[in-house]
């Protein structure tokens, strides 16, 4: 007997009946095979390849170790077995608290590697029917996309433990997991992916804005006490212990902690991982559209400023593929460092330059989603740190060049004064002293 649910659940009824004069021991066993490996096989994010929850533990073995290792069994009470890809699981969910033996292996193909055939397979105690007597077996076999709620739905209708670890949220699940759960919940709210995102953006920075501002107050206080780093810079430059002593007192007389700019940093990247990770998994986002061109939040920017979004008559290498939403991210990191003190080593300064490059460079070859997140995150802390750097009376000149310049020609001209003040004072002192110069 048969039947296929909504959500691509099979279930499987096989009854026997026998009609002969003695007993027969027959065993209740389903099977799932693979030829070859899935055609985009590892370039995804997230485990991909045969998995199994038995005996209230995950197993995960890869392709390439039941090729090396052979075949592995576990036995158990409970749970399923089968293959997991980036959106879609196909999985055998056997009778549950009954003894089942579950079991990984492969047949290579020593002619054509490709063709190696991968099987997941699960096997009940030994049933005896009786002469004239019956015996029945239900296994349901999963099809079907790994979606959370649909997943929890067959876990507590079927009894099946852990059915949602077939989702692999990776070592940050403490985050990934409510990151998840959150972006689902607004979407169901808008309606839209993109926006939910950025609801989802808001809620992220809301909980870290403690230590963010923290932080961007030590940033504009080491902007206000600059004239007064250099100048014992200048009186201390040859002696590194007594350089060090005397910043120290600075920062302590000021308030200011110069590591206090990396927390930001540290904080968001844990988060921006977890991001990721739920971006790639989350089958309800695929295919979902932001609004223009942002068709798919899941796949990369269509679009390229290198041929001017499509109107210039030109294909643009896969390479160059930087639309115009990584472009709004370059423009916002760039307002963020320009709000930034800069670093005082030249090669901290040459980094710092070329950073937003670099990071739109590599993430306009992510999903559309995740360059949206990160857009919107730095926008939030150019916004936060501009208000905080106006509250102590820090001049900001993000759309005022000449007076950018004007500033930093003045700062520049001041730390010169203090520097040539030290040296003037250092060469009178050793001329007190008697010391050649």
């Amino acid at each position: 007997l048969f039947s296929v649910d909504e959500h691509f659940m099979i279930s499987v009824t096989q009854t026997v009946s026998n009609t002969g004069k003695t007993s027969v021991e027959l065993y209740p066993y389903t099977s799932l095979t693979r030829r070859g490996l899935p055609e985009h096989h590892g370039k995804g994010n997230g485990y991909e390849g045969p998995l199994g929850y038995v005996a209230d533990k995950l197993h995960n073995i890869p392709y390439e170790d039941i090729n090396e290792d052979g075949a592995q069994t576990f036995s158990g009470l409970n749970g399923f077995i089968g293959f997991g890809e980036r959106y879609w699981l196909s999985a055998i969910l056997p009778e549950q608290m009954k003894q089942t033996s579950f079991n990984f292996q492969s047949i290579p193909n020593a002619a054509d590697p490709t063709k190696t055939v991968y099987q997941v397979d699960a096997r009940g105690d030994k049933v005896t029917v009786d002469s004239g007597k019956s015996a029945s077996s239900t296994v349901h076999i999963f099809a079907g996309a790994k979606e959370i709620k649909v997943l929890d739905a067959y876990e507590e209708k079927l009894g099946v433990k852990h059915f949602d670890l077939a989702v692999d949220f990776g070592w940050l699940y403490f985050l990934t997991k409510p990151l998840y759960f959150m972006l689902i919940l607004f979407n169901g709210w808008v309606g839209n992916f993109g926006v939910a995102i950025i609801m989802l953006t808001f809620v992220v920075r809301a909980a870290v804005f403690p230590l963010a501002n923290k932080s961007y107050r030590s940033f504009a206080g080491l902007r206000k006490i600059s004239p007064k780093m250099a100048e014992i810079k200048a009186r201390y430059g040859s002696d590194k212990v007594r350089l060090q002593q005397e910043l120290v007192k600075l920062y302590e007389t000021e308030q200011v902690n110069p590591m206090a700019g990396c927390f930001p940093i540290l904080l968001q990247m844990p988060i921006f991982f977890a991001i990721y990770r739920v971006m790639s998994i989350a089958v309800e986002m695929r295919h979902a559209p932001f609004f223009g061109w942002i068709h798919d939040l899941s796949e990369p920017d269509p679009l390229s400023m290198f041929n001017l979004c499509g109107l210039l008559p030109f294909d643009v290498p896969s390479f160059l593929m930087i639309g115009p939403l990584s472009a709004v991210m370059l423009v916002i990191m760039l307002f963020q460092k320009h709000l930034n003190p800069p670093p005082q080593d030249q090669i901290q300064r040459d980094i710092a330059t070329w950073m937003p490059f670099v990071i739109t460079y590599t993430l306009s070859g992510f999903a559309a989603g995740l360059v949206l997140y990160w857009a919107v995150s730095n926008l939030l802390s150019v916004i936060q740190q501009a208000v905080i750097m106006h509250m102590m009376g820090v001049p900001i000149y993000l759309f005022e060049p000449d007076a950018a310049k004007e500033h930093a020609d003045s700062h520049t001209r001041a730390t010169a004064d203090v520097v040539a003040r030290v040296k003037s004072e250092k060469a009178a002192a050793e001329e007190e002293k008697g010391t050649p110069q």
